[in-house]
């Protein structure tokens, strides 16, 4: 992919399914870091890229993550809070989650869980309403943590 003025910042390919994964792209004028999360990705369960943007003011976290809805929701949180727990630091003051998809009929028990996983670290989801709607589904597949 081409994407003029941008770079790729970091990305995670499946390595057992063919087609899928997660990527960052960032702006070319902009500084940041890579953070190697790897070791907590599983191929469709918990697939995450995460970057560092350094700025003159503190850092923002971001991370690309993909989880199918059809897969093992508890596998998933647990290895979103050991990433948290590795790279979540009091310097860092938003962190925006792509892609994390919880349907209407999850909303209520799985975003709970959610919810406590990311206030054991003083971070609330500023979004509360599905960012995408269709005639079948309301999904929330854009989070912004602050």
């Amino acid at each position: 992919m081409h994407a003029d003025n941008y770079v790729l910042g970091f990305c995670y390919c499946r390595k057992l399914k063919h087609k899928g994964g997660v990527c960052i792209f960032v702006h070319n004028s902009m500084k940041f870091s890579f953070l190697d999360v790897d070791d907590y990705c599983i191929d469709q369960v918990c697939e995450v890229c995460a970057i560092h943007l350094n700025s003159s003011d503190d850092k923002l976290c971001t991370l690309a993550v993909y989880r199918s809805p059809s897969e093992n929701f508890n596998t998933f949180l647990t290895n979103f809070d050991l990433i948290l727990k590795k790279f979540v630091i009091s310097t860092i003051t938003l962190l925006y989650v792509e892609t994390l998809m919880l349907t209407t009929l999850q909303i209520v028990t799985k975003k709970t869980q959610l919810n406590k996983i990311l206030q054991s670290y003083d971070l609330s989801n500023i979004v509360n309403f599905p960012t995408r709607i269709s005639l079948n589904s309301s999904l929330t597949i854009d989070n912004f943590f602050y």
